[in-house]
């Protein structure tokens, strides 16, 4: 597995096509960030392949991987869990360790030889949904584990549809995620109840979106637009969950992007990467902002290619 194959970008018929398909599905207990306190971001240095855990104010760097390339991590509600993707068995896998990144393991089997990426935890911290790669286009569907390793149902068709960036809602009935050129539209963000109901698109054509990230008080998605796609210049938007309230939250200089938002516990900032510092696109920074998109800062850090930053409730160090 190299690891081009592993950083490339990731990428339903109608949930009565599923019901039909795998039975009905329940509600999943599931959020994209624990409301809760603000405490430590994990995130992916890409030059390495390593996860690292930091202090929002840049103090405290952890290493927490040393092996595989891994990617896309999330933090349990409790924040004493981290999950990720990893290909440190051969095959891009789920994984599971404590914060510190000790005790890991693997959760989804090398016997499905799909890459698996883009894991979140649900808010009891029993269960862990997925995007279930088909290719390197990774056009697959969302599936679940358990975090004991037990395999759930698939939530979506995993047939080519391109179901991408699962994120559960906070109550844990609905689900956020990007698909595929969908009726001509390159990248858009769905939502749909998770145990009935139609897919809707909440985000414009135009737009070319992806990387969803529920508010833990659940009244905004934010998502990136069209980066590491045709178009440069990506920005961070927010959305209301039904289609309205459209937001640009960041303006970074053409034709630098920034992308991959997430919200802070409380809901009142995010942080996100950005290449706004450098004209050759060589590296990026972590930045935090508050919810509306004021007060920018850089979080001072070693790492120049730091990535996939997630929010989290583990206590600050």
């Amino acid at each position: 597995m190299s690891r081009l194959r592993l950083a490339a970008f990731g990428v339903l018929t109608t949930l009565l096509l599923v019901a039909a398909t795998i039975g009905p599905v329940a509600p999943l207990t599931a959020a994209a960030t624990t409301p809760g306190r603000n405490g430590r971001i994990i995130f992916q240095d890409r030059a390495s392949g390593q996860l690292f855990t930091v202090n929002p104010d840049g103090s405290q760097l952890r290493q927490v991987t040393h092996v595989g390339f891994n990617t896309t991590p999330d933090w349990s509600p409790d924040g004493r869990r981290i999950t990720y993707a990893s290909d440190r068995s051969g095959i891009v896998q789920i994984w599971i360790a404590a914060a510190d990144g000790s005790s890991a393991r693997q959760l989804t089997p090398d016997t499905n030889p799909n890459d698996k990426r883009h894991p979140q935890f649900t808010p009891d911290g029993r269960t862990i949904v997925y995007q279930d790669c088909l290719g390197d286009g990774c056009d697959g569907g969302i599936s679940a584990v358990r975090t004991d390793g037990t395999q759930l149902p698939a939530i979506t068709p995993n047939s080519g549809e391109s179901y991408n960036w699962p994120m559960p809602s906070p109550d844990g009935r609905r689900l956020a995620f990007m698909r595929w050129h969908v009726a001509g539209v390159k990248m858009r963000i769905f939502v749909m109840p998770v145990g009935g109901g139609f897919e809707r698109p909440i985000t414009p054509a135009w737009i070319g979106a992806w990387a969803p990230d529920w508010a833990p008080n659940g009244r905004q998605i934010v998502f990136s637009s069209h980066t590491y796609q045709d178009r440069p210049n990506g920005a961070i938007f927010t959305v209301r969950p039904d289609g309205t309230g459209l937001q640009r939250l960041t303006s970074p200089p053409w034709p630098l992007e920034d992308w991959h938002a997430s919200y802070a516990p409380d809901s009142t900032k995010l942080v996100f990467s950005s290449d706004r510092r450098y004209p050759d696109r060589c590296c990026a920074d972590l930045y935090l902002m508050n919810a509306d998109g004021s007060s920018m800062h850089r979080i001072p850090l070693t790492s120049t290619q730091a990535v996939l930053a997630r929010w989290g409730t583990a206590p600050l160090l």
